[in-house]
């Protein structure tokens, strides 16, 4: 299934609660969500409310919509978003005024890894802690982590981790999260 991306010119205001994002000062309407991208968004904040439920971690998680202001030239919708107790002062309603503790992003299609490295380079320059790029097809989670070595702080590729694997999530406490529980029976 391949989608059209519309690049155009685009105001933050103008993109807010749309489906259009602005990267770089760049419009990217990406359309209506594929269904399955939606039902794994689903599972993923599923899981993650559950460990917040269970007292295994704190804040909040929303699922999409929502707009994600990062600065007065980048706006993403990204599928979920986490927020560490410190960061609860950026959330207004279904809007979040700055960085979130944690981002995850669904790929919509076997296409999606431009988009993918635009949001990467993004969240590296914007310094978001934690960011996940979910894909479907392969059935695994490629985790990046902010990291500052050296005076030079970027988003380190932690590895791309399928069915049967696990990874440990920084901001989500340390807990280890097994990719099959995360993306369910797809």
């Amino acid at each position: 299934m391949g989608y059209d991306f519309k690049w155009m010119r685009k105001t933050i205001d103008e993109c807010k609660g749309t489906t259009c994002e602005v990267l770089f000062g760049w419009g990217l309407d990406r359309g209506e969500p594929n269904p399955e991208r939606a039902k794994i968004r689903e599972h993923i904040f599923e899981h993650i409310k559950t460990l917040i439920e269970q007292g295994k971690i704190e804040g909040t998680v929303l699922k999409a919509p929502v707009d994600v202001v990062l600065s007065q030239r980048d706006l993403v919708h990204p599928d979920l978003v986490f927020l560490t107790p410190d960061k609860m002062d950026l959330l207004n309603g279904r809007e979040i005024d700055g960085i979130p503790s944690l981002i995850v992003e669904v790929l919509e299609d076997r296409n999606d890894y431009i988009q993918l490295l635009l949001k990467a380079a993004l969240y590296e320059n914007y310094q978001v802690p934690e960011f996940w790029a979910v894909d479907p097809y392969k059935r695994e989670i490629n985790h990046y982590v902010y990291r500052g070595f050296d005076m030079k702080p970027f988003l380190s590729f932690e590895g791309a981790h399928g069915v049967g694997d696990s990874f440990t999530s920084p901001i989500l406490g340390g807990i280890e999260i097994e990719v099959e529980k995360i993306l369910g029976e797809l």
